[in-house]
Parts: C-alpha cells; structure tokens; sequence
C-alpha cells in the first residue's frame, strides 16, 4: 500500500531547496481578521457581548450560575426561617435539658479545669 518513488534523502534535499516559507503579510492580516470575526460570533452565542466583566459576573459563574444561586438562596431563607420560628419540639427538648428540676444544670454541659486535666 505504500509505494515508495525515492528515498528519504531525496525528500529532504528537495524540502532544504524550497527553504522555510514565510506567508505574506497580507495574507496574515486576513486570517487574523477573520479569527477576531469568529470569535466575536462566538462571544454572542455564548451570551457574552462584551470581554469586561465585573467581579460579580465572574463569582456568579464560579458558584455555578444562576440555578446555584436559586438554591443557596432558597436554603439560606429556610434556615433564617427555621432559627426564627423555631418549631415546638425543639424548645420542648431545650426547655427539658436545661429545666433545674430535671437535675441537670447548664454547668453540667460545660467542662470545667479539673475536668480538663483528668486523662483519659
């Protein structure tokens, strides 16, 4: 399948005659033209007009976008709502720790130095 016509050294001499091949400048100018074009197309497509974007554009694609930042928010205003609501069962819970007649006092839940130095 692969046929040969000459041999490597001949490829090579006649590659050293041609030299290295410089495109015109012109040419050059068009490509880097039609390159700047595509990528403002491109730039378009994607939703971003323009290259400046702020600090916040930049966070906001960092926390992943905006169904993310749907979600943090809905989680922190269920938490806001949870610590200022506080539901019954868990003030019945607090109010039955912390009660002095249930025999336990808040200084029980804390340690003290002595306590601290037993090892163990």
């Amino acid at each position: 399948m692969t046929k040969r016509n000459g041999s490597d050294a001949e490829l090579d001499r006649l590659l050293a005659e041609t030299g290295d091949p410089v495109p015109a400048e012109a040419l050059m100018q068009r490509v880097m033209a039609d390159a700047d074009a595509v990528l403002a197309e491109r730039r378009v497509a994607a939703g971003r007009v323009t290259d400046s974007r702020g600090w916040m554009s930049d966070l906001l694609q960092a926390v992943g976008g905006w169904p993310a930042v749907t979600g943090l928010a809905t989680a922190a205003v269920g938490g806001i709502w949870i610590g200022f609501a506080q539901p019954g069962s868990l003030a019945n819970v607090a109010e039955g720790v912390l009660a002095t007649g249930s025999g336990y006092d808040l200084g029980d839940f804390m340690p003290d130095y002595d306590s601290l130095l037993v090892e163990g």
